[in-house]
C-alpha cells in the first residue's frame, strides 16, 4: 500500500513537472522567436534555456525546502544574481564608446522571471505575461521604427574615386546595415565619387557613423548641412 502511494505521488509530481517544463519551453520559445525573427542576440535556444533553467531552480528550491524544512526562497533569490551576471555578459561595449545589448540583457532578466513564476506554479499568469510581453515588443518595435523613419536623414558625400576609399566607405555602411538605406557610390567629377544614403536610427548611432566617415581621407559633405 505504501509503495502504491509512493508511486502515485511520484507520477503526480512528474506530471506537474512535465506541465511546467512544457509551459517554460512555450513561454521561452515565444519570446525567443520574436528575438530570432528580428535577428537579435539571445534567440530561440537561449530564451528557452534561460526560462527552463529558472523554472528548474525554482522547482527544486521548493522541493528541497519541503524535504528539509528550509527556506524555499534562498535558491530562487540567487537566480536574480546569476541572471544579472548573464545579462552583463551580453552587453557589448564598443570601442567607439557606444553600448549595445541592454535590451537583450533585459529580455534575459524577463525570461528568468517567467521561469520563476512557472516553477512556483503560476502557469496561467506566466502565459499571460508572455503573451503581453510579445505583443508589447512587436508594438514598440514598430513604434521605434516609425519614429526613426520620421527622423531619418539623407546624406551625400564626395570621396576620392579610388578602390581603397570606396571599400572603406562601403565597409562602414555595411557595419550599420540595419540603419542605412539606399546606399550607393557613383562616379563624380574630377576624380571623385559621390556617396549617397539615408540613415534611420538614433542620434548616437548617426553620430558614430558620421565620426567614422569623416576619418576617411578626402571625404567631403555635399549637401551643405551640419556635420552631426
Amino acid at each position: 500500500m505504501e509503495t502504491l502511494e509512493t508511486l502515485e505521488h511520484f507520477l503526480r509530481a512528474g506530471s506537474q513537472f512535465a506541465l511546467k517544463f512544457f509551459v517554460a519551453v512555450l513561454c521561452g520559445g515565444a519570446i525567443g522567436m520574436e528575438r530570432e525573427t528580428t535577428g537579435k542576440p539571445a534567440g530561440l535556444r537561449t530564451s528557452i534555456v534561460v526560462c527552463l533553467g529558472a523554472t528548474i531552480f525554482t522547482q527544486m528550491s521548493i522541493v528541497m525546502a519541503g524535504d528539509t524544512g528550509g527556506d524555499s526562497t534562498r535558491i530562487a533569490a540567487q537566480i536574480i544574481t546569476g541572471v544579472g551576471f548573464l545579462g552583463a555578459g551580453v552587453i557589448l561595449h564598443e570601442r567607439r564608446g557606444g553600448v549595445k545589448g541592454v535590451t537583450t540583457a533585459a529580455m534575459i532578466w524577463l525570461m528568468a522571471s517567467l521561469g520563476m513564476m512557472i516553477g512556483a506554479g503560476y502557469l496561467v499568469s506566466a502565459i499571460a505575461v508572455t503573451a503581453a510581453s510579445v505583443i508589447m515588443l512587436l508594438v514598440l518595435r514598430r513604434l521605434e521604427n516609425a519614429i526613426h523613419r520620421w527622423r531619418a536623414r539623407r546624406y551625400c558625400f564626395s570621396i576620392r574615386d579610388d578602390l581603397h576609399s570606396r571599400r572603406r566607405v562601403a565597409a562602414l555602411a555595411a557595419s550599420y546595415e540595419d540603419h542605412v538605406e539606399g546606399f550607393s557610390i557613383a562616379a563624380g567629377e574630377n576624380g571623385t565619387a559621390r556617396v549617397t544614403f539615408r540613415f534611420i536610427g538614433t542620434n548616437n548611432e548617426r553620430r558614430e557613423l558620421l565620426r567614422d566617415l569623416y576619418r576617411v581621407q578626402g571625404l567631403r559633405r555635399l549637401d551643405g548641412s551640419p556635420r552631426a
